[in-house]
């Protein structure tokens, strides 16, 4: 499942929103990825993820510089709802966000194990070619 970047025209507020569900899906998406070690799936997810996060931070600079969330003034419980919304999906965000990070933790960890094991038997393994070949990694 591939999630698109939503599209510029709706009303800030309401395109953050659909950027956070976006963000927060498509780390999901890189976990399985991950899980199912598909690189090139997860290298995909990623830029997909840099994407959406560039995108929230132009809402949030728009949003904060003063401009309507929604010139159409709507309804008060509209807002409303729209404000809770943006909470559930940042929550989720943060949520998924969690258990993304200890994700990545566990696995430079046991990377670190296996190379400790590795070189206790054979030495130290060769990262600049072959299998074991050293990649820049990233954190959020």
């Amino acid at each position: 499942m591939k999630v698109d970047v939503v599209p510029s025209s709706l009303p800030l507020a309401v395109n953050y929103a659909m950027q956070l569900e976006a963000l927060t899906a498509e780390v999901g998406l890189a976990m399985d990825a991950f899980g199912e070690n598909n690189l090139c799936g997860f290298e995909e997810s990623v830029a997909r993820q840099q994407e959406l996060c560039a995108n929230l931070g132009r809402l949030l600079g728009q949003m904060e510089a003063g401009k309507p969330v929604n010139a159409d003034r709507v309804q008060l419980g509209v807002e409303r709802d729209l404000a809770r919304r943006i909470r559930r999906a940042a929550e989720s965000l943060q949520a998924c966000q969690r258990t993304y990070v200890a994700l990545l933790k566990h696995a430079g960890d046991s990377s670190r194990m296996f190379d400790g094991l590795c070189r206790s038997y054979n030495g130290p393994i060769d990262q600049s070619t072959g299998m074991y070949l050293r990649r820049s990694s990233w954190s959020c």
